[in-house]
């Protein structure tokens, strides 16, 4: 029988999870303030497929970001192969081209 976690249990644990695209977006808006690029950011933002963790705007271009963390190497294969039946390169492509059409920029 598997043990139920108690709510607070369960939130830390997804805390851990997202550990790595916490620091990464608090570098990225750090370095956006520091250097006074940043105009607005948006947190997983509906609009941008599935570069949504962290889209950053300034005033010449819009970064979206997809944030994650493997405890191995990042292979080419692990770019161009399917998961869910699309290649990570192919979704990361729909995200800039939704990117694009949403805010109409450099992205």
């Amino acid at each position: 029988m598997r043990r139920s976690l108690r709510p607070a249990e369960g939130e830390g644990a997804a805390v851990v999870g997202y550990h790595y695209q916490y620091v990464v977006s608090a570098a990225l808006v750090l370095r956006g303030l520091m250097d006074r690029s940043l105009e607005w950011l948006r947190v997983k933002d509906v609009n941008a497929g599935r570069v949504d963790d962290l889209v950053v705007g300034s005033g010449s271009r819009v970064d979206g970001y997809q944030i994650k963390h493997r405890n191995s190497t990042f292979s080419f294969r692990m770019l161009v192969q399917e998961e869910d039946g699309v290649p990570l390169i192919r979704q990361l492509a729909e995200g800039w081209q939704l990117l694009r059409q949403t805010y109409g920029r450099s992205v």
